[in-house]
């Protein structure tokens, strides 16, 4: 023995003399007569470790099992000789170990102790965890290590045990780092524990948050609440679980937050597990809910409608302003308040006949789901008059569709009724009045008839005898000065305007009283029609037509050509002076359902300020000095539109020519 360590030979034949020694226990059941040293071994052998164990070193990093006492078979599934043929310790080593055992050589090589977990291989291939304790057998003569003296115990079990703690409390902290809610762990008042989020929401450092007073983090204003309720919970009172607080944040602002806390052990010691949910948007949200409800609350009070709704069992659950107006004067209750109504039955308020109709009606829109609208209710005020209404009831339901109840809407129309009842006395008057107005007017319409006629007939022949004496004067007269003669001239043009005038007006009157005949007209076959028949007048003339492609309408043939003959006839009449006179007929393009025709030239216009005057009877722009005419042209052309259902405009400037917009 060497500085107290025992050479390899006496470690041999100490373990070989314990080894006879306890086989000699064994066969006599009594440990009396092993030494100190002897029981120490056995002791450790038995008790402290599962087996005891000597190798020899045979190369640089492998060993030879010399023997063993204990569970070696039981544990590794080998006997000692099978365990040195399936390559002994080196060999049974778990792959992922190796690293380990070959640090573990090296500090035994630097003749220290080791005391390591590792992982070996049994006979069956499973895995179990080891703890060796390992102790250098030193030769002094060479300075060599020459074997190990070493103890195993089995610690699989603690270490699965240890493994799956482990990996339960990585679950339970990936868990806690990734809730979206602060997680904070108190003992003794003092925060111990916090997850990253309150780092995050109040600005805190860590080091400002553990360690310090939880209640340091509260609103000044609820610390003595929120202290009494920790005390209670530390007595075992009952307490709210959870509750609502505000929080103070690094920078001093306070926020609204909900905290529920629960008792539990952390490290052997009592503790409370803090859960800190961030309700400011909540509360912001709940803040704008609430001012919606009371916004739709007072506009629905304000509503000059009744509003009511009730529940599946049709007591009254809300009620608005006018609601409770329209009930305090049915029931002759003018005191009548909200509570007074709420959770009450119509059988509660109203007459039994009157509720009986109100609850059938009901139990429809609520069993069946039917919807009541606008049905007239009649009923009287405290003076005995009618009063009306209009009553719409439907189902209302929760997000699942299912009926929770009904929603009710009344709306007076007494005083419509009474309008109602004035129109309709108003419209048999009217009526009256119509029949009495068309009957003038059938009357009128045949006086003017009558003028008609004797315009026709009556006042010719006094026209033609007028005209006629005056050529005969014209022929007859001797030496007539040249004053006489203009002035039978102007008698002889003046009849024969009186007589066009009187033509027109004949036309005029026939086309307000022709029914139309209505047909398809192409209106490019109208326009063609009408410019062939100015071509012979208009010969000497440089006069260009540009048309473009117009629609085919329904209309009279023959009105219609007599538009044309009208527009076409001006723009050829107001363009005399021109060199090249342009007329141009033709659609405007655009999305307008009604076609849009025009007629359009560059003469002499007219002054915008006058265009009013266009289309009345004998109303002219031009003196018969400058353009002849009767002033009736026009007139007939409004007056065929407007029979077509259309209208007509007209746009020009003085000498920038005139366009004409009609629509059929």
């Amino acid at each position: 023995m060497t500085n107290g360590v025992p050479t390899y030979e006496e470690l041999l034949q100490e373990n070989q003399s314990l080894k006879t020694k306890l086989n000699q226990l064994e066969e006599h059941g009594s440990d009396r007569q092993l030494s100190k040293q002897e029981q120490f071994y056995r002791l450790l052998a038995r008790v402290s470790f599962d087996y005891v164990f000597v190798s020899k070193v045979i190369s640089d990093n492998n060993l030879d099992l010399e023997w063993v006492i204990g569970a070696f078979e039981t544990i590794t599934g080998f006997t000692l000789e099978e365990y040195k043929a399936a390559g002994g310790w080196r060999g049974r080593i778990h792959p992922d170990d190796l690293a380990v055992d070959d640090h573990d050589f090296k500090e035994l090589l630097a003749n220290r102790s080791v005391n390591t977990e590792i992982r070996t291989i049994r006979k069956d291939g499973s895995c179990l965890w080891v703890q060796v304790y390992a102790q250098p057998v030193w030769n002094q003569k060479d300075d060599r290590m020459e074997g190990i003296f070493g103890a195993v115990q089995d610690i699989t079990v603690r270490k699965k045990a240890e493994l799956a703690l482990m990996e339960s409390e990585e679950k339970y902290r990936t868990l806690v780092e990734s809730a979206s809610d602060s997680i904070l762990i108190i003992q003794e008042g003092k925060v111990v524990f916090a997850n990253h989020i309150p780092y995050k929401i109040s600005g805190y450092a860590p080091e400002e948050i553990i360690g310090a007073p939880f209640i340091n983090f509260i609103d000044p204003e609820d610390r003595e609440i929120v202290g009494t309720l920790y005390e209670k919970r530390q007595r075992g009172e009952d307490v709210p679980f959870s509750y609502e607080t505000r929080i103070v944040l690094r920078n001093g602002e306070l926020r609204p937050a909900e905290i529920s806390i629960t008792h539990f052990t952390y490290h052997e010691k009592p503790a409370e597990l803090v859960f800190i949910r961030d309700i400011a948007e909540r509360k912001q949200l709940e803040a704008s809910r609430d001012q919606e409800r009371s916004l739709l609350k007072a506009l629905i009070n304000n509503l000059p409608v009744s509003v009511f709704v009730k529940d599946r069992k049709l007591r009254k659950t809300a009620v608005n302003t006018a609601h409770l107006k329209r009930m305090a004067l049915t029931l002759d209750r003018p005191g009548l308040r909200e509570e007074d109504v709420l959770g009450r039955t119509d059988f509660d308020l109203y007459p039994g006949e009157l509720a009986q109709v109100y609850y059938q009606e009901d139990k429809r829109v609520i069993e069946e789901g039917e919807t009541i609208h606008e049905r007239e209710d009649q009923s009287v005020d405290r003076q005995g008059n009618p009063v009306w209404e209009l009553i719409s009831k439907f189902p209302l339901r929760d997000p699942d569709g299912k009926i929770v109840g009904m929603i009710g809407i009344a709306y007076e129309i007494t005083e419509l009724k009474k309008a109602l009842e004035a129109i309709t006395l108003m419209n048999q008057n009217l009526e009256q009045h119509v029949a009495e107005r068309t009957a003038e007017l059938e009357a009128a319409n045949k006086d003017l008839e009558a003028f008609a006629y004797s315009v026709s007939h009556d006042l010719r022949a006094p026209l033609r005898h007028i005209d006629g004496f005056s050529r005969i004067l014209q022929r007859n007269l001797t030496n007539p000065s040249a004053e006489v003669l203009r002035d039978l001239g102007k008698i002889c043009d003046s009849t024969t305007k009186m007589g066009s005038m009187i033509d027109a007006l004949l036309k005029f009157s026939r086309l307000g009283r022709k029914a139309l005949s209505k047909t398809e007209v192409n209106l490019n076959l109208v326009v063609r029609q009408v410019i062939n028949q100015f071509r012979p007048a208009i010969e000497h003339r440089n006069i260009r037509f540009v048309t473009t492609e117009l629609p085919t309408v329904m209309g009279d043939h023959a009105l219609l050509l007599i538009v044309f003959e009208n527009l076409i006839s001006n723009a050829v009449k107001f363009t005399a002076g021109k060199e090249e006179a342009v007329i141009e007929i033709g659609q405007e393009t655009g999305g307008d359902a009604k076609p849009v025709i025009f007629v359009k030239d560059n003469g002499v216009g007219f002054d915008m300020i006058y265009a009013d005057k266009l289309f009345n009877v004998f109303q002219r722009l031009h003196t018969d000095e400058e353009f002849e005419g009767t002033g009736v042209g026009l007139a007939n052309v409004k007056r065929i539109i407007q029979k077509h259902g259309g209208t007509i405009r007209a746009a020009a400037g003085v000498n920038q020519g005139a366009a004409f917009y009609l629509t059929l």
